[in-house]
């Protein structure tokens, strides 16, 4: 499908498009993986930006349009700034790549 997008695609959105943020061999989380993650995700993004708050958060809910709204409303801030920062946010958050939390190891079991 990227590949029938990139054959009608302006050159500025074909660049785009291949940026890692939208390859597969992106290190970079996309908004379906933060969605997925909200919860572990909700306090970075509230330390980052203090104004927000819980409601804000749970309102929210991993979707990025509702993020960027709601730091305007908090900071004041035009858009194109907020978008910056949520970039750049998105760009610190490490992926998860399916592993799962470490276990506590067994204990040996005695041998007759």
């Amino acid at each position: 499908m990227k590949r029938c997008i990139e054959l009608h695609a302006a050159p500025t959105a074909r660049k785009l498009l291949s940026t890692p943020a939208f390859t597969h061999e992106s290190k970079v989380m996309n908004w379906n993986q933060i969605e997925g993650r909200w919860d572990q995700l909700a306090g970075q993004v509230k330390s980052k930006w203090g104004k927000l708050t819980d409601d804000d958060l749970k309102n929210i809910a991993g979707k990025r349009q509702q993020l960027v709204g709601k730091l305007q409303e908090r900071y004041g801030i035009i858009k194109e700034d907020i978008e910056k920062q949520v970039n750049e946010w998105l760009g610190s958050v490490k992926p998860d790549h399916g592993s799962a939390p470490p276990t506590a190891p067994t204990p040996p079991t005695k041998q007759p």
